[in-house]
């Protein structure tokens, strides 16, 4: 009889284990938050429920420029936060703890740990060998190439202490991404059929 019980737990805690991996995930893609600041999330501090959606939130001695930072958390990615928070997490060594990825001792999990466990999932799923920090850059990336008139709103996203620092990162070559957002505005304006006039 204890044997048969033994793969209920051990399911239950890789079950556990995965839900904590897919709420770091998304807290990396849609935030882009660094390791540092990702491995110290604590329930009801830097984490917050607000109106339903979670909220991240930084003082400026919590982040590397020395600014504060307040990101969202978008809906999907609460919802798995919440599942992990209310079902799973209960179930990890040293739950009892503040942290929201907590270690065994009772502090925060490692974030080399959490990075390695992040670097694995990614390879497993997709064969690519990615960084954490990767995110961080390929989430802006993305924006910027869609967009550059959000630079101002990516800086503020990354928490970069000046606007310089990002479009150092993202923009070395601004007027090539200027450039391929006109030509698609031009493109688009020259294939409208020009309006016809109503005769009288």
């Amino acid at each position: 009889d204890a044997v048969s019980k033994i793969p209920k737990k051990f399911n239950a805690y890789r079950k556990a284990k995965r839900f904590e991996r897919a709420a770091a995930a998304g807290i990396l893609i849609y935030t882009g938050i660094r390791m540092e600041n990702l491995h110290s999330i604590q329930i009801g501090k830097s984490l917050r429920d607000i109106n339903g959606i979670y909220v991240l939130s930084f003082t400026e001695d919590e982040t590397k420029n020395s600014k504060p930072l307040q990101l969202e958390i978008p809906e999907p990615v609460t919802e798995i936060i919440r599942q992990f928070i209310e079902l799973y997490r209960p179930l990890l060594p040293g739950a009892g703890s503040p942290y929201l990825f907590p270690g065994r001792s009772g502090g925060p999990r490692p974030k080399s740990t959490m990075a390695a466990d992040f670097r694995r999932a990614i390879f497993r799923h997709t064969g690519l060998r990615v960084n954490p920090h990767f995110m961080r850059h390929v989430s802006a990336k993305i924006a910027i190439d869609h967009d550059p008139s959000l630079l101002p709103i990516i800086s503020q996203r990354l928490g970069h202490a000046d606007i310089q620092t990002t479009m150092d990162y993202y923009m070395p070559n601004g007027s090539l991404s200027a450039s391929r957002v006109m030509n698609k505005l031009l493109y688009a304006k020259l294939q409208r059929p020009p309006k016809q006039r109503k005769r009288k």
